[in-house]
């Protein structure tokens, strides 16, 4: 049986955002260290996603890694989140790096595809975001990303909130 087609389980549970954020992030802290980032969160308390706890940490440490990984030096990782509509919350990360055009946005979900750094010294095999959009989706959510050259790239995470999220959901792949 192939990869992609084992069926699991989502085990979709109400998560409390700042505080998951805040625990998470902990594992990053020897990479901002090392490129000597400042991570700033600034997620509200109250707010509350359902959401696999395993498939959120993943995507999440996916898309913070790629903010430092592709930040200038000295630079800043932000979390910022709000309920944006009654049933969904948007988690966004941002950077002060370089950005991207938005010709090249579509590239980014290409497996691959590292935007012409794939000979850099940077690790990376440009799937990170693929896997993170993937996790997002499986849990009801999207994934979005906005730039422009010159301000680091916005990730953004729309994750289900409320009461018709709180039970297991399979998937059949």
């Amino acid at each position: 049986q192939r990869a992609d087609e084992r069926r699991f389980s989502l085990r979709q549970r109400p998560l409390a955002l700042a505080l998951f954020i805040a625990t998470e992030t902990t594992l990053l802290e020897p990479l901002l260290a090392e490129q000597n980032l400042t991570m700033h969160i600034e997620v509200p308390p109250g707010i509350v996603v359902f959401a696999d706890e395993r498939s959120l940490r993943q995507a999440l440490l996916k898309l913070a890694t790629n903010a430092i990984k592709y930040n200038r030096p000295s630079g800043i990782v932000r979390w910022t989140a709000s309920v944006i509509r009654p049933g969904f919350a948007v988690l966004m990360i941002s950077d002060t790096g370089h950005g991207i055009s938005r010709e090249q946005i579509p590239r980014l979900f290409q497996p691959f595809d590292r935007l012409g750094r794939e000979r850099s010294s940077l690790e990376g095999r440009g799937l990170g975001l693929l896997i993170a959009r993937g996790l997002i989706a499986h849990m009801g959510g999207r994934l979005e990303v906005q730039s422009g050259l010159g301000g680091g790239p916005q990730v953004l995470g729309v994750l289900p909130v409320g009461d018709q999220w709180a039970y297991e959901v399979k998937w059949d792949g």
